[in-house]
Order: C-alpha cells, then sequence, then structure tokens
C-alpha cells in the first residue's frame, strides 16, 4: 500500500465527491488486496466498500441531493444501460464484459481515501438530525454502531 494524491474535485456527470468520514471494511479485505481471494480486481486501485460521508461536490445533473448532506455510499455500482452489469467498487469486478469495463474505467477506486467520486445513485441520503442528534450517534461511529451495524437499515426516519 502507498498515499496517493489523485484529484477529484470536479465531479462527472451523474456523479458526487463524497468527504468519507467512516468506511466498512471486511474480514476478509486483506486477502483481497494481497491476492489470496480469488476476487479479480484491477491493479493499482484505491480499496474500499460502502461508506458514509458528506457530500462536497455535486455534478450539474444533480436532481436532490445537496452539499454538505450526510449520505450512505453502496458498493454495488449498476450499469446504467445494463443493471445486469454490476460489481462491488474495489472489491470485484462483476461477472460480466459490462461490469469489468466499468470498474476498471470509471469506477476503479473505493472509499478508503479522504474523497471519492460515485454515482449519483449510490449516494443513500441519510437523516444526519435524527441519527447524529436525536439518537446520539456521530457521524463516524455511524460506520461501526450504525448502517454498517445494521442499526439503520430498515428504521423509518433515519433516511433522509
Amino acid at each position: 500500500m502507498e498515499d496517493l494524491i489523485l484529484s477529484a474535485s470536479i465531479p462527472h456527470l451523474s456523479s458526487a465527491i463524497i468527504r468519507i468520514t467512516a468506511a466498512g471494511i471486511l474480514p476478509y479485505h486483506r486477502e483481497i488486496y494481497n491476492g489470496q481471494h480469488p476476487n479479480p480486481i484491477p491493479t493499482p486501485l484505491v480499496g474500499g466498500f460502502g461508506a458514509i460521508g458528506h457530500i462536497t461536490a455535486l455534478a450539474p445533473d444533480t436532481a436532490v441531493l445537496k452539499s454538505g448532506q450526510l449520505v450512505y455510499i453502496d458498493c454495488v455500482i449498476r450499469g446504467r444501460d445494463d443493471p445486469d452489469s454490476f460489481f462491488l467498487s474495489a472489491i470485484y469486478e462483476g461477472f460480466s464484459e459490462g461490469s469489468r469495463k466499468l470498474m476498471r474505467d470509471v469506477w476503479r477506486d473505493g472509499t478508503f481515501a479522504e474523497y471519492a467520486m460515485v454515482p449519483l445513485e449510490n449516494c443513500i441520503p441519510l437523516n444526519e438530525a435524527r441519527l447524529c442528534g436525536g439518537l446520539g450517534f456521530f457521524a463516524p461511529g455511524l460506520g461501526v454502531h450504525g448502517v454498517f451495524g445494521g442499526a439503520v437499515w430498515g428504521a423509518v426516519g433515519y433516511w433522509a
């Protein structure tokens, strides 16, 4: 592993730049990135999984999301013109030529970074006032106790 400085201050169309607050870690991440796990991935890449963060920049074709909003980043990325072309961001390049093309050419890097560029449809708004105010979570803690731990899923009022 090495530290890289990547330029991602201006999002592509239909994407957002997220300042990562917390990112999930799989028990077998080490095996994926050292080649012991048989998940094919392009290299080099920034690792990652699902994450929580605040939007810092949005593409001009964004309709609802707002800068500063807390979002959950879904790691399942689908082809917009072929929903069967899907992959797990920075974990597995998928089963089709379309999914491999998307991971290699467009969405290679994951969320183990200070900032990540992700598709708009993978940004799921969270109700920060309810989670961090009413329920007493703090944004980094959501990664451990909340969204990744299951406390947020399916609970009414947590999504924005």
